[in-house]
This record gives structure tokens, C-alpha cells and sequence, in this order.
């Protein structure tokens, strides 16, 4: 539910809002991002690899626009008071980043730079992008990690192996209903997702915590049906899904050999972070 005071929007179950600083508005926003689902979605499209340092800031600035408040897109575990101060208008920031995700365990020797590669991703978005990335194990029960090599494989158990992974989606949905009814809750959430598993614990949110405004955003490849239809006593989800197509340019990595690509933006702390395998984060 949403209502207006001092011809401003505010957002009712977030009673602290206005506390910091007063007579102006600030909106928590939170990110719920399925890797999993993106990575799909981005690849049916032709598009491989995502950069991930626009992608909250593009997903806020959208959030915000249907708002009719302002967004501030740089995500930052630190909110300083100067900032606070120079807010004027009702202004949405996003607060954190929630990712859950697999990595493969006893898997194929020959996938050791496929693995490494996927881990080093996870180090990335912790490091520079200030995630909160959460792992995992997905037993490969000594077989290829690519669906691709295991088709080929000589090995008729190995071809006919199709197991998913377990585990992510629930952890993902732990992690939602933890943050929505503790007592630091948002003020809206965006869930990057077009998982039908999700839907039970997103109306569970809708339902129990109206003030929370929840907004959806996938690839239309991996959107279910579920979030485009409506029920027969109105319409089952707040907003309409964010449709993260319109927005590939934005989030197409671009590498540094092309001489016509700008170098995605970087937040760095020091010269010489390195990553979890002691390699310094490119």
C-alpha cells in the first residue's frame, strides 16, 4: 500500500523512513538476483557475458522511475551522512545485493578451468561489486560440468545424466523471508527471476508485508506464466515484471581489446585487491 504525506510518496510499513533526516524521504531497496536464470535468459539472446557493475543500477533506476522518485544507482555498503543531507526529493537506494548460486564438486578434471572460471566470476561480484554471493556444492558425480561434453560422452551413464541442481532456490527464498520480516526490512525488493518456484514465498510477501513494494525482473525467455496472468479477484502480482531485454545493451560487457568500448566502471578499494585464488581481480 502506498500514501502520500506532504505531497510526497512513502512507502507505510517502513516507519523509519524519514527518521535519518528529516522531512525528506529515503526508499531501502534490496536485490534478489537468481544467477542462474539470468545467465540463461542473457544467453538465448546471443549475449554471454553480463556486466554486472550496471546491473543494480539499471534495475534501480527502472524501480524508481515507476515510483516517480529518484534513484541513486551506485551501490555502497557505507551510506554517508553528507549524501543523506544533500538528499532533497523521495530517493530510492539500493542497500544490498543477495545472489545464490551452484558450484560444481567432483567433477570431470577436464572442467578445472570451467569451474575456476565460474568461481572466479563469484569472487568478482564479491570483491569489486559488493555482493553478497552465496555458494552452493552441486555434486557432478565425477562428469563433465558442460551439458554439451556429457552428450558426447562415450559413457552411456554419463550422456543420460540430467540431474538439477538443489538447493539454490530454496536458499534464495530463505535469504528473501529472512530480510522482508526482520526488523531492518526494505522498502522494496527487486527479484531478478522468472523461476516459477519463486511465486509461493512472493505472494507470501505480498500478503503479509503490503508495504514492501515487490518488483519482478527477468528475460522474457524465462519469464512463467504465472507473473503475466492475473487472478480472478484482481491482479496477482503489484507491478509488471521488469522485461530485462529492453535493457541488454546496458548490461553487454564490453572487453577492453575492442577499441570502441568504454571500460564497464570499477569500485576499487586498492591497486592490489586479489581474488580468493590470490590472482589479482582483472
Amino acid at each position: 500500500m502506498i500514501r502520500t504525506k506532504n505531497n510526497l510518496t512513502s512507502f507505510t510499513a517502513a516507519s523509519r523512513i524519514g527518521d535519518t533526516v528529516e522531512n525528506r524521504l529515503l526508499f531501502y531497496v534490496e536485490l534478489f538476483v537468481d544467477l542462474a536464470n539470468i545467465k540463461r535468459g542473457s544467453s538465448y539472446l546471443g549475449v554471454h557475458e553480463i556486466d554486472y557493475s550496471n546491473f543494480p543500477g539499471v534495475l534501480l533506476q527502472e524501480y524508481a522511475r515507476r515510483l516517480g522518485i529518484a534513484g541513486i544507482s551506485s551501490l555502497s555498503p557505507e551510506i554517508s551522512i553528507d549524501l543523506l543531507d544533500s538528499i532533497r526529493i523521495p530517493t530510492a537506494i539500493c542497500r544490498r545485493v543477495w545472489c545464490v548460486t551452484s558450484v560444481p564438486v567432483n567433477f570431470h578434471p577436464d572442467d578445472e578451468e570451467i569451474v575456476r572460471k565460474r568461481r572466479r566470476l563469484h569472487c568478482t561480484l564479491r570483491i569489486e561489486h559488493g555482493f553478497h554471493v552465496k555458494e552452493m556444492p552441486f555434486d557432478f558425480s565425477g562428469y563433465h560440468v558442460s551439458r554439451k561434453a556429457r552428450k558426447s560422452s562415450p559413457i552411456k551413464e554419463e550422456r543420460d545424466w540430467d540431474r538439477q541442481e538443489k538447493g539454490v532456490d530454496v536458499a534464495l527464498s530463505v535469504r528473501l523471508m529472512q530480510r522482508c520480516f526482520s526488523s531492518d526490512a526494505p522498502d522494496g525488493i527487486i527479484f531478478v527471476s522468472g523461476d516459477a518456484d519463486f511465486g509461493p514465498a512472493l505472494k507470501t510477501i505480498i500478503g503479509n508485508r503490503p508495504g514492501i513494494q515487490v518488483m519482478l525482473a527477468a528475460f522474457s525467455s524465462r519469464l512463467s506464466h504465472i507473473y503475466r496472468s492475473d487472478t480472478e479477484s484482481g491482479p496477482a502480482w503489484q507491478w509488471p515484471p521488469i522485461i530485462l531485454d529492453r535493457f541488454l545493451d546496458e548490461f553487454k560487457y564490453t572487453r577492453r581489446s575492442d577499441p570502441q568500448a568504454q571500460q564497464p566502471p570499477r569500485i576499487r578499494t586498492n591497486q592490489n585487491r586479489r581474488s580468493c585464488y590470490g590472482q589479482k581481480v582483472r
